[in-house]
């Protein structure tokens, strides 16, 4: 039996990180070794976990507040580095996980050698923990996060285009092997969220499923680090330049990873396509803001749309205030 390692954060999180450590001592799998990195909380959040650590006496628990504030991204890594089991799972402060979840995942990775990294579903649930009913888009499957559809208890295996437009699922519902957790550590520039760059790592090696089973309560409320931020592009809603810049770089470094020969060998002849027009997507949105250019713009508006409408396509989740608010920023510079 491996090894299973937890890599928890938390930031700000007393009003529900309690719920999600309840869940955690309810797994009829227990984790081996959990691992809580708290970002420097202004609120209550450490003196919760420290106190349930206590009241349960674990001795393979550990709890620890950084000593500055390294926000959601390098807090995970530095979380993974402090752990020690051959599979580890990432775990947010304000989620639920089923009970199941830690033993169906091991099960599963049990049965399939060259699994690398799990994605699960998952159920949307308030603020109150009451769930929130959702339906896919039609040709998607986990909440329209997969672009391809999924039939409940399906366990499917994905490649790295099905990765292109966005992560697969959340990394609550994450599971992956310590060589891939390595090597996303190794190589990460830090432009991706940790849980899509580690599916990816896992695509690369020719290890990543989804199994279509929901085992973790997804909380969605306004204090979110991110919410469902799977796909760089709902990461800038303000329009601001930084924030256009960060998604570019986030964009060309799913490029970087694509021209892995493990990737350019297994591609189909419609995936070939797929890439290249992506690619294209990038350089010329690059274009277009270094330039100001809105001839350059409206190539890209032609390129956008057809790809945008076919949902089966892993496209880049571009909004369309994304591209409108790239035309606010031309035109205000060119004034």
């Amino acid at each position: 039996m491996a090894k299973i390692s937890v890599a928890m954060t938390t930031y700000n999180g007393e009003k529900f990180v309690l719920r999600q450590l309840q869940s955690l001592l309810a797994q009829t799998r227990p984790p081996d070794e959990v691992v809580i990195l708290d970002d420097r909380s202004a609120d209550g959040t450490p003196n919760i976990v420290q106190s349930f650590i206590e009241q349960n006496r674990f001795v393979n628990w550990r709890f620890s507040v950084n000593g500055q504030n390294l926000g959601f991204i390098r807090n995970f890594g530095e979380a993974i580095k402090l752990t020690s089991g051959e599979l580890i799972v990432f775990c947010d402060q304000d989620d639920v996980w089923y009970p199941e979840k830690l033993e169906i995942m091991e099960r599963l990775f049990a049965e399939h050698p060259d699994m690398q990294a799990l994605n699960t579903s998952f159920d949307f649930i308030d603020g109150d923990g009451k769930s929130i009913y959702t339906k896919d888009s039609r040709g998607r499957g986990n909440h329209g996060l997969l672009h391809q559809k999924a039939v409940s208890g399906e366990l499917k295996k994905l490649s790295f285009p099905d990765l292109m437009g966005g992560n697969i699922s959340p990394g609550c519902t994450m599971m992956c092997t310590r060589e891939t957790a390595a090597a996303y550590l190794t190589n990460t520039d830090r432009e991706l969220p940790h849980d899509w760059e580690i599916n990816l790592c896992a695509a690369l090696a020719g290890g990543l499923y989804f199994y279509n089973r929901p085992l973790v309560g997804y909380r969605i409320h306004g204090d979110n680090a991110i919410g469902l931020a799977t796909a760089p592009e709902k990461w800038q809603m303000t329009g601001t330049a930084s924030s256009r810049q960060k998604v570019l770089r986030a964009h060309e470094q799913i490029i970087k990873l694509s021209e892995d020969p493990r990737v350019t060998a297994a591609l189909t002849r419609r995936q070939k396509r797929t890439l290249a027009k992506f690619k294209n997507f990038v350089k010329m949105r690059r274009r277009c803001l270094e330039k100001h250019s809105i001839f350059t713009w409206l190539r890209i508006w032609g390129l956008y749309i057809p790809l945008r409408l076919n949902k089966s396509v892993p496209f880049p989740d571009v909004r369309l205030r994304t591209l409108g608010g790239d035309l606010v920023t031309i035109i205000k510079k060119e004034k």
